[in-house]
């Protein structure tokens, strides 16, 4: 009998690092609303709690979320314990799909299969580069567990296909991790020139380069204004180092603002050294922003020097250039355009929807294709 067949509903589990406010978790909610787990039996577990408002999103979506911890983000000296949580929600459960995403939870979910073998693994891929080189290497050695690689952008797909796995998986496809109303948006446009950016503050996000830009213009009697969303370590430290560098009455940090592309902006400026989706570029496209960008990760899916300004690189006097380029560009409403219609064409709601159709699909096509494994273990 294979998977489905004769039985209740297949079973999906997605395990991921902790609730948090970014791209890859709160995209979840995302594919939930969007349909790609139609007709599974869905449990959504964290390593950690992360933020309640995310699991709150969740909830609202129709999940249900689970904790292994109660701590904020997964710590090296609960690995032990998660990886014990892991195996016995697993065999709970017995899933007949596992979905892994983020660092932490997809190493421990690579390493549980071993324990106990489900179907299909699946891991979800979002970032070209990891924080510690360790876990490159432990995703390069686990990678042959890996049955079907979900990417949040074809890029994405080929460059951690190339570092990350001894050979490419049995399976790729492109999962997009959100969309946006088909109906254009519209960013409100500020007196004075405001170059925004939206990402969580980590080194490789990179804003003190943009901190550094605007400190090199007003040097040269260029007067912006910058605004920096988001929440993350490095926040303090980006503040300290405006008011170091003279320019702390130019640069705000409003926090986490989940409507930014509709408040004041003249331009939207990526300083990543490396991306996956990159969920704010699309957001000012579409919101009809100029956009400056370098071609990292996958933002190469859908920039182009046809709808934003590629940056060589993202050195702060790169940086100051490109800013002091878009403050006077005869082509930047028409490449602005551009840039709305591309994000329209592919991440646009009509075209999502349909691509998590089809992927639900093939999910429920392999579901079938193996043995059912047992009924879960009710406790």
């Amino acid at each position: 009998m294979s998977a489905g067949e004769g039985r209740g509903r297949p079973r999906v589990l997605y395990l991921i690092n902790a609730f948090e406010a970014g791209g890859a978790e709160a995209g979840l909610a995302h594919l939930v609303r969007g349909g790609l787990f139609d007709g599974f039996d869905l449990t959504v577990a964290g390593l950690a709690a992360g933020d309640p408002e995310v699991r709150a999103e969740l909830e609202r979506a129709g999940v249900q979320p689970l904790m292994l911890t109660s701590a904020p983000k997964p710590r090296v000296r609960d690995l032990p314990r998660l990886f014990a949580g892991v195996v016995g929600l697993a065999r709970r459960r017995r899933p007949d799909v596992v979905i892994l995403s983020l660092p932490q939870a997809n190493l421990l979910g690579r390493l549980a299969s071993l324990v106990w073998r489900p179907p299909v693994v699946i891991s979800f891929e979002h970032n070209v580069r990891l924080a510690k080189r360790a876990y490159e290497i432990l995703f390069w050695l686990t990678s042959p567990l890996v049955d079907w690689m979900f990417a949040d952008a074809r890029a994405t797909a080929r460059e951690v296909t190339r570092r990350f796995y001894m050979r490419p998986p049995g399976r790729t496809s492109v999962v997009p991790l959100m969309s946006l109303p088909d109906r254009d948006a519209a960013a409100v446009r500020p007196d004075r020139f405001t170059v925004v950016n939206a990402a969580r503050f980590t080194p490789p996000k990179n804003q003190a380069s943009l901190i550094r830009a605007v400190a090199i213009l007003r040097e040269r009697g260029v007067d912006v204004d910058l605004v920096l969303y988001g929440q993350g370590p490095e926040r303090d430290a980006c503040a300290a180092l405006a008011g170091s560098l003279g320019v702390a009455d130019r640069v705000r940090l409003p926090g986490f603002v989940p409507d930014w592309p509709t408040r004041p902006a003249s331009a939207f400026v990526l300083a990543s050294r490396h991306e996956g989706l990159c969920i704010a570029l699309l957001e000012a496209m579409h919101a009809g922003l100029p956009v400056a960008t370098p071609l990292v990760g996958g933002v190469a899916d859908y920039a182009t020097p046809g709808n934003a300004l590629i940056l060589p690189d993202v050195e702060p006097a790169t940086l100051a250039a490109a800013i002091e380029t878009m403050r006077h560009d005869p082509h930047a409403a028409t490449r602005a355009e551009a840039g709305r219609a591309r994000v329209r064409e592919s991440y646009g709601e009509t075209a999502v929807a349909a691509r998590l159709r089809e992927v639900n699909g093939e999910l429920h096509a392999a579901v079938r294709a193996f043995p059912s494994p047992p009924a879960p273990i009710r406790r």
